[in-house]
């Protein structure tokens, strides 16, 4: 089991009144969205959660957003108050999240928003060029927040066993060359089963 850091902590900045939150439909940004939902619920936070999804028609990853929200206000108690998809279906996957999240604060719509970002695994994966990797760098700006991003997905998994969240986890969709189902061989595929291999644990997820 990857070891948790005990100084992990979730943190919502003072004196906002709505938080948003990029959701791909992945494990990382769904597990982000049940930690920002529990942590407001626990507080009894009047904040306002709104989720946005970007649409994707290659991995449909805007396919699996709504279940990963309605399983998450069943669970936690209906605290996300909405959802939006935003961004031009024809881009390219690697743009399309940045200048979506980008259009979201400039007409501000949200008062900051939290990405889903981990870093990379530490290990060649197999079959995967490190070319090909994707580049997962830290926003600066105030209003944004990137809590997993000094992490790798194999921590998000030692989470979601923290948690609880193997329904959860099953509702999540990584892939990005199938709408819903794996390929196996793309860099997400093989990330996402290098972390549950990291954690001894097997991955209760089919899509």
């Amino acid at each position: 089991m990857q070891i948790l850091d005990r100084d992990f902590v979730l943190d919502i900045p003072d004196n906002v009144s709505t938080i948003g939150i990029m959701l791909s439909g992945g494990l990382d940004s769904a597990v982000l969205l049940y930690l920002l939902a529990k942590q407001i619920h626990d507080t009894n936070s009047s904040v306002n959660l709104h989720v946005f999804c970007v649409p994707r028609p290659t991995d449909g990853s805007d396919c699996h957003t709504l279940a990963i929200i309605e399983y998450i206000n069943i669970q936690i108690g209906h605290v996300i108050s909405s959802y939006t998809v935003r961004g031009k279906v024809d881009m390219h996957h690697s743009s399309i999240v940045y200048l979506a999240y980008r259009d979201i604060l400039e007409d501000k719509l949200v008062d900051c928003i939290f990405l889903g970002d981990t870093a990379n695994p530490d290990v060649a994966l197999p079959g995967v060029c490190p070319t090909s990797w994707p580049t997962r760098t830290e926003d600066r700006r105030l209003i944004i927040h990137q809590p997993f991003l000094t992490h790798s997905k194999k921590y998000i998994v030692a989470l979601c066993e923290l948690y609880n969240l193997h329904e959860l986890v099953k509702l999540t969709h990584s892939c990005t060359v199938h709408k819903h189902k794996r390929c196996n061989e793309c860099f997400q595929c093989q990330e996402r089963l290098w972390a549950f291999n990291c954690n001894n644990l097997k991955d209760p997820g089919t899509i």
